[in-house]
C-alpha cells in the first residue's frame, strides 16, 4: 500500500467518523 492511498483511507475513516458524530 502506498502512502498517497494509506492517507486517502484515513481521510475517509475520519470523514465517515465526523458524519456518524453528526447524524447521531
Amino acid at each position: 500500500m502506498s502512502y498517497e492511498e494509506a492517507t486517502r483511507k484515513v481521510k475517509r475513516l475520519i470523514y465517515q467518523t465526523i458524519l456518524i458524530g453528526v447524524f447521531k
